[in-house]
């Protein structure tokens, strides 16, 4: 895969578009829980397509394997998007649910308490 990402980064834009079809499971993979709960599904695998495209072209190949970083660019691209459109979750059950969620996901990043004084 990297090699296929490194030859689209120096010119190759023939390769994209059957990369990115060859290579849509990805996106579907982590859309996917968000089938039935959010408004526009379809706007959420665009969000997604838009992350892959982000990921070919702003990936390092020295640094990490392609698909980890896909990976990470697309469930903070789709994670984001269904942050900002709350709204549009059509159960407000499991709007909160999320909210929930993405807070409880907040807290465990904090490594220290916060001084008030």
């Amino acid at each position: 895969m990297e090699k296929i990402v490194k030859r689209i980064q120096n010119g190759e834009e023939h390769l994209l578009d059957s990369f990115i079809k060859d290579n849509m499971r990805y996106v579907y993979a982590i859309t996917k829980k968000y089938e039935g709960v959010f408004e526009d599904y379809e706007d959420l695998i665009q969000e997604g397509i838009k992350a892959f495209l982000k990921a070919i072209y702003n990936f390092n190949t020295s640094k990490r394997y392609f698909v980890q970083y896909l990976n990470l660019k697309i469930l903070a691209e789709v994670n984001n998007y269904v942050y900002y459109n709350l709204d549009r979750i059509i159960d407000k059950n499991k709007r909160i649910a999320f909210v929930k969620y993405l807070y409880k996901k907040c807290e465990n990043r904090v490594e220290f308490e916060p001084d008030i004084e």
